[in-house]
């Protein structure tokens, strides 16, 4: 079955907009978005309608329109487009040709002369005016109405609930059956007319639609960015998933509520990549990049596009390798642990990976089957748990039951396909962006807790013990946050703990190192290893078996001029004993879950 299709059409001015106009406009469609984002319905909006715009969606969406809004100014025999008025009958010829059509609402200044051509023509059920009405007042019935539809009201509950908020203020809302339609004044501008009653109680679709396609294509004119311009979805889902956990945002969004003025967009997208983690925060400053450089990655384009999927890539693989650790701190701590089948073949195949399968491989798969092991294994939710992430139980569900989650990640593991194989055409590249970038917020809100946690490198640790005194010991390390800032190595003194050194961990809180994480051998740090000023980071890929050659690439930039390669052979003899304690590492993980070294794996 196809989609159906909601049409917001608002006869608004792009030179004068009207702003209780751009007001409707804005509120339908962030109360409908949820159930679009979920696949239930394709929410379609114009907000400068046009006769030939108008035309063109209802027949390009073709037996699919299920609701039809008009706001705006009408008159008996016509609406008010932006181009031009448009006759009432051409509309209502395309309006009433759509098979699945349940409800038209014209939300405009007397258009209830209309109503009866429409219900002639077969339009199942019509809210109309009869008469002037309040700009304030429609907008606030059209929001009502249309929130009262989100909550699985029917149509007739829905204009009831409606109706009441503006009882209120005086009049009375009407409801007619058929097409007998009163002529005298009224108390209530608007009615609920029908040819029938059963057509009153549909309601809006809540199941999930079975698409042909995980992408939607051929879509330029429903995905663009004159809509929502780029980065705008983007920046407001990471500041709502990221505010808890950044006192920089915190500050910025305070001060500009305080000074009662909007805040700098700039300032925040800053404070938005100095929340997570260094690999990912990178990433997503190029994304806000608002340098003109070659690449121009904040405009639409291919480069966009491919740095959108390598953002997701950088992110599911950041979060496989934190989990893969996270397993085997649980494994020491309880051998009695075991993999189940199904988990030990999808461990086997991440750490096995040919270089020919990266570009196709599911990481996801490896998340859902490591959670799916704690979940069964009672280690998710618990204060004592070796798993001392704690948002990991709300990951879990949403993984199962979550069908934004689902669909966002069936999205991404797509379009990563596409453009891998460079299989995008021009003409569909903006629709694309603003798809990839849409699911890749919805991404980040199921994963955005991460940036709780803080990424640092430990390179050295010294000891300090003074005669009857405790231990101390000072910690040099670099910060992987505050990109925006740089790296430099700092530190610190601790009074009787000490973190591994030598490698990257994960703290739980900031200002302590009670709790951490290794994150080694998946995340190591080529200048802590070598005992190299400031931080190189690096993400395990692959082994080239035949030749024993352990491959990383670097976390900020993804090409194989950066990548570092690791064996008994280097070239350079210093990265030898690097080479030795890193197989190490991942021999004694082998070991523990398959009883066997890494290179026979």
């Amino acid at each position: 079955m196809d989609v159906p299709v909601i049409f917001l059409a608002f006869a608004n001015n792009s030179d004068a907009p009207l702003p209780q106009l751009e007001r409707e406009g804005e509120s339908i469609y962030r109360c409908l978005n949820e159930g679009s984002g979920k696949g239930h319905y394709i929410l379609h909006r114009e907000s400068f309608a046009t006769t030939e715009k108008i035309a063109h969606y209802l027949i390009d969406f073709k037996d699919r329109v299920v609701v039809f809004h008009y706001g705006g100014h009408a008159e008996g025999d016509g609406l008010e487009l932006t181009d031009q008025k448009a006759g009432s009958e051409g509309i209502a010829q395309l309006i009433s040709a759509q098979k699945q059509l349940k409800l038209v609402f014209l939300n405009g200044c007397s258009t209830k002369p209309q109503v009866k051509q429409l219900l002639d023509l077969g339009v199942p059920a019509v809210i109309a005016t009869s008469c002037p009405i309040n700009d304030t007042k429609a907008t606030e019935l059209a929001e009502q109405f249309y929130s009262a539809l989100m909550k699985r009201h029917t149509i007739r509950e829905a204009f009831a609930m409606a109706a009441g908020l503006i009882k209120a203020k005086g009049g009375e809302a009407e409801q007619y059956r058929g097409i007998v339609l009163k002529e005298d004044a009224e108390t209530f501008p608007w009615g609920l007319y029908s040819e029938n009653d059963e057509v009153l109680d549909w309601k809006l679709p809540d199941q999930k639609n079975n698409r042909q396609e995980i992408i939607i294509r051929n879509a330029s004119e429903q995905f663009n960015f004159s809509k929502t311009p780029v980065n705008t979805h983007l920046t407001q889902i990471l500041l709502n998933v990221l505010r808890p956990f950044s006192r920089d945002i915190d500050y910025v969004l305070a001060k500009a509520e305080d000074d009662g003025e909007d805040p700098d967009v700039r300032l925040l997208q800053r404070a938005i990549m100095d929340s997570l983690p260094a690999p990912i925060g990178e990433q997503v400053r190029k994304l806000f990049s608002l340098d003109l450089q070659a690449d121009q990655l904040d405009r639409i384009g291919k480069p966009r596009l491919q740095q959108l999927v390598r953002t997701y890539d950088t992110l599911v693989e950041f979060s496989t390798h934190v989990l893969l650790s996270l397993m085997w701190e649980a494994k020491i701590k309880n051998d009695q642990l075991q993999l189940s089948p199904e988990l030990s073949d999808q461990i086997r195949k991440t750490l096995s990976l040919k270089k020919e399968e990266l570009p196709t491989f599911d990481y996801n798969e490896t998340i859902k089957g490591i959670l799916s092991f704690f979940d069964e294994a009672s280690l998710l939710g618990k204060a004592d748990s070796a798993i001392f992430i704690d948002e990991l139980s709300v990951l879990w569900e949403s993984m199962q039951q979550d069908e934004v989650f689902k669909d966002a990640t069936a999205f991404m593991k797509e379009i990563k396909r596409e453009v891998d194989t460079d299989n995008v055409s021009a003409d569909e590249i903006e629709s694309f962006c603003v798809q990839s970038e849409t699911h890749l917020a919805e991404i980040f809100e199921f994963l955005g807790f991460i940036a709780k946690y803080k990424l640092n490198t430990i390179k050295s640790i010294a000891v300090s013990k003074a005669r009857n005194k405790s231990p101390r010991f000072r910690h040099y390390r670099v910060k992987l946050d505050t990109i925006t800032a740089g790296y430099k190595d700092v530190d610190k003194e601790y009074d009787g703990v000490f973190t591994d050194n030598r490698s990257v961990i994960l703290l739980k809180e900031e200002r302590s190192i009670d709790r951490y994480l290794n994150l080694s051998p998946f995340i190591i740090d080529e200048h802590a290893l070598l005992g190299k000023e400031k931080s190189k980071l690096f993400f395990f890929t692959y082994c080239d078996r035949d030749k024993m050659e352990l491959h990383y690439k670097y976390a900020y930039v993804q090409s194989e001029q950066d990548e570092l390669i690791l064996s008994d052979h280097h070239k350079d003899g210093a990265y030898l004993p690097v080479y030795e304690e890193i197989k190490e590492q991942l021999d004694e993980f082998c070991q523990l879950f398959f009883s066997t070294n890494f290179k026979d794996l």
